[in-house]
């Protein structure tokens, strides 16, 4: 088999390529990025080193890979490839549309099998990059399958050498198996789910959602006072945002034990996991990284708002997820991009429905009403 991987940041460096390459059935994999400084670098490198971060910091280098940028896609001989993987952000995948239906067609051509997985945070996003193609090319859809996915693992925005990588040990490619073609083998490494909502919104809303709504909430404490969550989730005089972390991450599991029928006791697990991988002392990951694009975060469908509202529709107990969204709409921090137009809001006195209503696609009164 052989992969075209859209995004060669941190994610793809540190992620999804390891994976992929550590499967042992992948030929060629190839990096393909708008950012010719990096593919310049990965090319001229040859190489680069992911290091675990804990006590024995394992490191593995990888050199198995092919570098091309955007405008180099055409080098690629499309009819060999047989998956297409993304980690460029849901909101940029509306630019690669043009090279992926190239090689979707190149596929069709010859009435093989392609696989395009969209790694992405967010809920089914395979499946709605699959509708941006639609809207521009009629596919095969026996040939063509966009798999949604589930992908797990921390990698902090840390300072490193070169094109080297810091990560977390943990990680989880969660795949739907329902819609995986029976003729293309399952990759090593992968986990493969006939509940792939359920796998999904539990990862979106328990680890991306109360990550984020430990940063706002830390701004409403500290204005990031530390700047690093881990020393102030470690530190013993700080047991506010650990309260918050704790209440946050109770009524996410609730949320999620009734609306899928999720096993108790592995939502209780999955709980402790988050906290010790947020808690690791060698994850020394930035409170304003994790807070920022807010505006995208808190939409209708997004990890906050989605949750809360089944939560509420299902009387359950709701308060931390409430605050959190308080937090992000007040999140006024000038170093960030949304908080700039939040600060701008409340410099004209908007009040929080005013600034929900401005910033929240769709929305209605009686929704903010009930979020609010």
């Amino acid at each position: 088999m052989n992969v075209v991987h859209f995004g060669a940041g941190n994610i793809g460096r540190g992620f999804i390529a390891p994976i992929l390459i550590d499967s042992n059935q992948i030929k060629d994999f190839y990096f393909v990025d708008s950012n010719k400084q990096l593919i310049d670098s990965l090319k001229k490198n040859a190489q680069y080193k992911v290091i675990e971060l804990n006590e024995e910091s394992k490191t593995k280098v990888y050199k198995n890979f092919k570098a091309l940028s955007s405008s180099e896609i055409d080098l690629i001989d499309k009819k060999i490839v047989s998956i297409i993987t993304t980690s460029i952000s849901s909101t940029n995948l509306k630019y690669i549309k043009d090279s992926v239906i190239s090689i979707i067609k190149a596929k069709e051509a010859i009435n093989q099998t392609l696989i395009i997985m969209c790694c992405e945070n967010g809920e089914k996003v395979s499946s709605y990059f699959a509708q941006i193609i639609k809207q521009e090319y009629k596919y095969d859809n026996d040939l063509i399958k966009f798999i949604d996915v589930m992908v797990d693992r921390i990698v902090p925005n840390e300072k490193v050498l070169s094109l080297d990588v810091k990560v977390e040990p943990y990680f989880s490619w969660v795949v739907d198996n329902k819609n995986w073609p029976e003729n293309i083998s399952k990759i090593k490494g992968m986990t493969f789910t006939n509940n792939i909502d359920a796998d999904i919104c539990k990862k979106v809303w328990m680890l991306n959602g109360t990550h984020a709504s430990l940063a706002w909430k830390e701004w409403q404490l500290s204005k990031f006072n530390n700047p690093i969550i881990v020393n102030v989730l470690n530190s013993k005089d700080k047991n506010e945002l650990n309260d918050f972390l704790n209440n946050y991450l109770k009524e996410i599991s609730n949320v999620i034990e009734v609306v899928f029928n999720y096993d108790k006791k592995e939502l209780e697990s999955f709980v402790e996991a988050v906290k010790k991988r947020f808690k690791n002392p060698f994850i020394k990951d930035e409170f304003v990284r994790v807070a920022r694009n807010t505006i995208k975060k808190i939409q209708l469908d997004e990890r906050i708002i989605k949750p809360l509202l089944l939560g509420i529709d299902n009387n359950l107990e709701v308060k931390f997820i409430k605050q959190s969204l308080r937090n992000a709409l007040s999140y006024n921090n000038k170093e960030d991009e949304d908080g700039l137009k939040i600060q701008d809001f409340l410099d004209k006195n908007y009040t929080l429905q005013d600034i929900a209503k401005e910033l929240i696609e769709n929305v209605n009164a009686d929704i903010i009403e009930k979020i609010l």
